[in-house]
């Protein structure tokens, strides 16, 4: 079901709920300062 797939997602994550998405463009960083750990 959705909400056990947005749940599964969550876990891998380390929160309640994720959503998965694919993209045709990859993401660039000009660094890392702005990500939180």
């Amino acid at each position: 079901s959705l909400t056990y797939r947005a749940q599964d997602l969550g876990r891998l994550s380390g929160v309640t709920y994720a959503e998965g998405f694919t993209f045709e463009k990859l993401i660039a960083l000009e660094n890392f300062d702005g990500i939180v750990l």
